[in-house]
C-alpha cells in the first residue's frame, strides 16, 4: 500500500467515526431537568390537613403539634412546633396561615401573630368577607350533628359566630364545607375546601395548577402536572 493511499484510509476512518459519534449524540434524548422539588424527597403524611399558599408557590401541612412549610421553588422545608395538636389548617387571602389546634392560631413568615380563647375548633374552611371561618362540633339528641362556626378577624378574636346542624347530606365534620356569608363566598369555599380526594386522587392544587398532592393508596405524593 502506497503512502497516499494509507493516508487516504485513514482520513476515511476518522471521517467514518465522527459521523457514528455526531449520529449518537442526535439520537440521545434531552437530559431531563428534575425541579429542586422533585430533587429533594418530601415525605407527606397519609393523612391530615395541607393547603397551597394563595400567592406563593408553598405548600403546608401539618401532623400531630408540628406543621410545616415546603418552598416548591427551591425544595427547601421547614417545621414549626405549636403547643397543641392540629386539627386543620388553611391560608387566609392574605398570606397568613390558620391552625385549627384547639383555639386558633394565626402565623405569618414562620411567626404566631395571635392565639384565641376557642377551645376544641376542628375545622378551617378558609376566609370569606367576614374573616376566617373556623368550627368545632357537637351533637344535639334532638338535630343531630350541631356545627358551632366562627369568624375571626385578623387578632383571633370573634366577629360573629353561628349555631347550626349540619346540612341534610352531611354526616361527618370531614365533609363540611361551613358555612359562608353569601352565595360566591360558599361558591369560593366549596372550590376551596374539597375534603375528599377527586376521582384521580386529587387532594389539593396549587394555585396556578402546576402542582398537585394525590393520595393513591396509603401514601399522598406531591407531584408538578404536565403543561397541556
Amino acid at each position: 500500500m502506497t503512502t497516499a493511499s494509507l493516508r487516504h484510509r485513514r482520513v476515511s476512518l476518522a471521517v467514518a467515526a465522527c459521523f457514528v459519534i455526531a449520529t449518537a449524540a442526535c439520537a440521545a434524548p434531552p437530559r431531563a431537568t428534575a425541579s429542586a422539588a422533585d430533587a429533594i424527597a418530601v415525605p407527606l403524611p397519609a393523612q391530615g390537613p395541607l393547603s397551597f399558599h394563595p400567592q406563593r408557590d408553598e405548600l403546608s401541612w401539618a401532623q400531630g403539634r408540628d406543621w410545616y412549610r415546603l418552598d416548591l421553588s427551591s425544595g427547601r422545608s421547614e417545621r414549626f412546633q405549636t403547643d397543641a395538636d392540629i386539627a386543620d389548617l388553611a391560608y387566609a387571602d392574605d398570606g397568613a396561615l390558620w391552625l385549627a389546634a384547639g383555639a386558633p392560631q394565626r402565623w405569618l413568615q414562620g411567626r404566631r401573630t395571635c392565639r384565641g380563647d376557642n377551645a376544641d375548633l376542628s375545622r378551617a374552611f378558609g376566609a370569606d368577607r367576614d374573616g376566617m371561618r373556623m368550627a368545632s362540633y357537637g351533637h344535639d339528641d334532638a338535630q343531630g350533628p350541631i356545627r358551632h362556626q366562627y369568624w375571626l378577624d385578623p387578632q383571633c378574636r370573634v366577629r360573629r359566630d353561628s349555631l347550626a346542624p349540619l346540612p341534610a347530606g352531611i354526616t361527618d365534620s370531614a365533609a363540611d364545607p361551613g358555612e359562608a356569608s353569601g352565595p360566591d363566598d360558599a361558591l369560593a369555599a366549596k372550590l376551596r375546601n374539597a375534603a375528599q380526594p377527586a376521582a384521580d386522587g386529587t387532594v389539593a392544587v396549587s394555585r396556578d395548577g402546576r402542582w398537585r398532592v394525590v393520595e393513591r393508596g396509603d401514601e399522598r405524593k406531591l407531584e408538578r402536572v404536565a403543561p397541556r
